[in-house]
C-alpha cells in the first residue's frame, strides 16, 4: 500500500504560469517564426482595429439617440450610417481576426506535432514509455489532441487576454470621462466576480484532468474490442469486454457530471454577477438623466462602455473554465515532453556507432548496448544478459559470433528469454540487462505478432522501403514465390490496406506475407531475423518456403525462432536456452543438404541450384 507521500509523488505536477509559457517558447524562436510574428501582429492589429470601431459605434449610438430626441433627421441619418458602417466594418475585423489566429494555431500545432512525432518515434520512445508508463499516459491521445488544444487555447486566451486589456483602457478612459465613480465601481464588480468564480470552480482543474483521462481510457477500450475482434468473437469473450467498457464509461460518466456541475456554479456565479453589474451604470447616470444634466445618448454611452469596461476586467473570470482547461492541457503535454527528455538520457536507447566500444565503458552499462555498425556483417554478443519483467535474470546470451552463412535457430521453452534476444539485438528490450550487441545496419525482423502498416500489399511487402524502390514485376514475384500469386491483381488497390488485409488474410497467409518481404529484400540484407515466421504454415508450405529463405540468404546471417522439428537441421548452429543460460552449437557450415532435399520435394521436379557455400572456420561459440 502506498504511503501519502507516495502517492503525492505519482499525482502529476502542476506547472508554474512562467513555466508553462517557457513550454510554449520554441515554435516562435523557430524558423517558424518570421511568419509567424507576423501573423501575429496582423491578428494584433485586427483586434486594435475592431476594438476601436466598437468605440466608435458607441459613440455613434450616442448622438444618434440625442439627435432622434432632438428630432433631428439628417443628424439622426448621418450618426446611424456611421455606426452601421462601423457595426460592418467591426464584424469584418473580428472575423478575419479570427480566421488569422485559427491558422497560425494549425501552423503552431503542425510543427509541435511533427517535433512530437519525431521525438516519439525516435530511439524507440514509443515502445519503452509503454512499457515504463502507465498507459493511461496515453501519447497518441497527447499528439493527436492535446498538442491541438494548447495551440488553440493559448493563442484564443493570449489573445483574448489582449484584447481585454486594450478594451479594458481604451473603456476605462471613456467612463473616466463620463463619471470616475463607475470606473471604481466597475473594478470593484468585477474583483467581487472573480472572487465568487474561484470559489465556485477551484476544483475546475483538477476535473479538466480527470476528464482527459477517463475519455482516453474508454477510448482506449473501445479500440481493444476493435483490434481484437476476431479474437473476442472465437473466444466468446464479449461479456468480458462489455464489462470493461462499462467501468470505463462509467467512471467517465462520473467524471463529467462532477465537471458539469462545477460548470454550472462557475457559470451561475459569472451570469448573476453581469446581471447585477449591468444594472449599475442606469443607477449611477438615473439621477443625472432625471434632473435634465443628461441625455438620453449620455446615458446609453455610460452603459456601454462601463459594460465593456467590466467585460474587459471580467476576463479571468468570464474564462474561468477555459484557462482551467488551458493548465490542464499544458501539464499533459509537459509531462509527455519530460517522459521524452528522460527516454533520451535511458541507457537501452540503441547507440549507432561504427567500431566497438571500450571494455571500460561497456563495464559500467546497467543495460545492453546496441552497436549498429555499417562496416561490419557480423553479429557478436559480449557478456550480453537480460533482465525479465521482474528485474531478475532472465537469461544470459554470454559472448558469441555469427558470420556470413549462419543460420541460426534459437529454441527453448516458453519464456526462457528467445524473443527478448531477438528484441535486444534491434535495440528494443527495454527491461534491462547488460553487455553489448554489434549488428550490421542491414537488419530485416520478420515479427511474431501481426504487423500491416497503412499501406497497400504492394506497400507492405516493400516496407520499410517507397513503393518506388522495386519494380512491380520484382514485387510480383516475391509474392509468388511466397504462394500469394492469387492477391497480385489486388496488391495496387487503395481501398485495400493494412487493416483489411489483417483481417481478410489467414494465419498462414500472413506467414506468407512475412516470406515475400524477406524475399523482396534478401540482396540488401545482412541479417535477418524471423521469430515464428512459419508458425500457421501447413507442412508442405513450410518444407518448400523455409529452405527457399535460407537459399536467399546464404550471403548473410539467418537467426530464428522455431519450433517444428523438421526446420531444425537447416541450421547451421543450434542455440538453445535453458536454465537461464543460452549454449551455442555447431552441426555444419553453409546450407545443409537436406534444405535441398526438401526444396526438391516441392518443386514438383523442377531443376533447382544446389551450389553450396564454401566451408569457413568455426568462429567462437560460448556459452
Amino acid at each position: 500500500m502506498k504511503t501519502s507521500s507516495e502517492a503525492n509523488d505519482d499525482a502529476p505536477r502542476r506547472p508554474g504560469f512562467m513555466e508553462s509559457l517557457r513550454a510554449l517558447k520554441p515554435f516562435w524562436v523557430s524558423d517558424q517564426k518570421i511568419k509567424a510574428r507576423l501573423m501575429l501582429g496582423g491578428i494584433i492589429a485586427l483586434t486594435v482595429a475592431e476594438i476601436a470601431l466598437t468605440a466608435g459605434m458607441g459613440l455613434g449610438f450616442q448622438a444618434a439617440l440625442n439627435a432622434l430626441v432632438a428630432k433631428n433627421a439628417m443628424g439622426f441619418a448621418m450618426a446611424g450610417g456611421a455606426t452601421v458602417a462601423a457595426m460592418g466594418a467591426s464584424t469584418y475585423a473580428g472575423n478575419k481576426r479570427q480566421y488569422v489566429t485559427d491558422n497560425l494555431g494549425q501552423n503552431w500545432r503542425g510543427w509541435l506535432t511533427r517535433k512530437f512525432n519525431d521525438a516519439w518515434l525516435g530511439d524507440k520512445a514509443y515502445l519503452k514509455l509503454q512499457h515504463s508508463k502507465k498507459y493511461a499516459q496515453n501519447p497518441d491521445q497527447r499528439i493527436a489532441e492535446t498538442v491541438g488544444n494548447v495551440t488553440n487555447q493559448t493563442l484564443n486566451l493570449g489573445l483574448g487576454a489582449f484584447r481585454a486589456v486594450i478594451g479594458g483602457c481604451t473603456f476605462a478612459l471613456m467612463l473616466w470621462h463620463i463619471s470616475p465613480l463607475m470606473v471604481g465601481a466597475a473594478a470593484a464588480c468585477s474583483a467581487a466576480s472573480f472572487a465568487a468564480t474561484h470559489l465556485a470552480g477551484s476544483s475546475m482543474r483538477g476535473l479538466w484532468r480527470g476528464l482527459m483521462d477517463t475519455e482516453a481510457k474508454f477510448r482506449h477500450a473501445l479500440t481493444r474490442v476493435r483490434d481484437n475482434a476476431k479474437t473476442i468473437a472465437l473466444t466468446g469473450h464479449e461479456p468480458v469486454e462489455k464489462e470493461t467498457l462499462s467501468n470505463a464509461f462509467n467512471s467517465l460518466d462520473e467524471t463529467r457530471r462532477k465537471f458539469y456541475k462545477t460548470n454550472m456554479r462557475v457559470g451561475v456565479v459569472w451570469s448573476l454577477s453581469g446581471n447585477a453589474a449591468s444594472i449599475v451604470p442606469i443607477a449611477m447616470s438615473a439621477p443625472k438623466f432625471f434632473a435634465g444634466t443628461a441625455t438620453l445618448g449620455g446615458l446609453e454611452l455610460a452603459r456601454q462602455s462601463f459594460s465593456q469596461f467590466y467585460s474587459a476586467l471580467g476576463f479571468f473570470p468570464q474564462a474561468y473554465t477555459q484557462l482551467a482547461g488551458w493548465s490542464a492541457n499544458v501539464g499533459q503535454l509537459m509531462e509527455f515532453k519530460k517522459d521524452l527528455e528522460d527516454n533520451k538520457n535511458d541507457i537501452t536507447v540503441p547507440v549507432r556507432v561504427t567500431g566497438a566500444v571500450p571494455e571500460a565503458v561497456i563495464k559500467t552499462l546497467s543495460s545492453v548496448r546496441v552497436n549498429e555498425d555499417a562496416e561490419t556483417d557480423r553479429i557478436t554478443f559480449r557478456n550480453v544478459a537480460l533482465q525479465g519483467p521482474d528485474g531478475n535474470p532472465l537469461v544470459d546470451f554470454g559472448s558469441t559470433t555469427f558470420v556470413p552463412g549462419d543460420s541460426v535457430m534459437l529454441s527453448g521453452p516458453p519464456g526462457s528469454g528467445k524473443s527478448a534476444g531477438l528484441a535486444a539485438m534491434r535495440g528494443a528490450w527495454t527491461l534491462g540487462g547488460s553487455g553489448e550487441i554489434t549488428v550490421p545496419a542491414q537488419v530485416r525482423f520478420v515479427p511474431q505478432e501481426d504487423y500491416f502498416p497503412d499501406r497497400s500489399l504492394r506497400g507492405m511487402i516493400c516496407a520499410p522501403d517507397p513503393e518506388s524502390k522495386y519494380t512491380r514485376a520484382e514485387v510480383e514475384k516475391a509474392l509468388t514465390d511466397a504462394g500469394l500469386a492469387q492477391f497480385i491483381p489486388d496488391m495496387d488497390d487503395p481501398s485495400k490496406r493494412g487493416e483489411y488485409w489483417k483481417n481478410t488474410l489467414s494465419g498462414g497467409q500472413k506467414n506468407k506475407v512475412g516470406f515475400a518481404g524477406a524475399f523482396l529484400h534478401a540482396k540488401d540484407t545482412k541479417v535477418l531475423i524471423v521469430d515464428e515466421i512459419t508458425a500457421a504454415l501447413d507442412a508442405a508450405s513450410e518444407a518448400r518456403l523455409y529452405p527457399m529463405l535460407l537459399e536467399r540468404m546464404k550471403h548473410g546471417i539467418v537467426i530464428s525462432i522455431a519450433h517444428h522439428d523438421v526446420i531444425k537441421p537447416l541450421h547451421s548452429v543450434q542455440a538453445v536456452v535453458g536454465d537461464g543460460k543460452v549454449t551455442y552449437t555447431r552441426t555444419f557450415t553453409g546450407i545443409p543438404d537436406a534444405a535441398y532435399s526438401l526444396l526438391g520435394q516441392t518443386q514438383s521436379g523442377s531443376q533447382i541450384a544446389t551450389k553450396r557455400l564454401p566451408l569457413q572456420p568455426p568462429t567462437g561459440l560460448g556459452t
